[in-house]
């Protein structure tokens, strides 16, 4: 047999997309963290994060003040479950 190929480089782009559902003040950490090991594994291919959170707000028809207040509303609620999702302070 002759000697083991290697195949070629990939070379291309990719897109990462953030679904519109997170905090819209804060990028996705899951997309930084992807982007960064395709980066290093594939440098030949280009890779860039959206976070469309606002554009896609805007185009189903939701004002940007609107958003804020759905956003402030699910802040809110997540804070106050906070406490709930911890492991109880007087019980060993």
């Amino acid at each position: 047999m002759g000697p083991e190929t290697q195949p070629p480089p990939l070379s291309g782009a990719i897109a990462l997309v953030s679904p519109p559902w997170p905090l819209y003040t804060r990028p996705s950490i899951q997309l930084g963290t992807l982007k960064a090991f395709v980066r290093s594994r594939f440098p030949n291919i280009g890779v860039r994060s959206h976070h469309l959170y606002l554009q896609v707000a805007e185009a189903i028809g939701l004002a940007a003040g609107q958003v804020e207040l759905v956003y402030g509303d699910i802040d809110a609620k997540r804070k106050a479950a906070f406490y709930s999702h911890q492991r109880p302070l007087l019980v060993p």
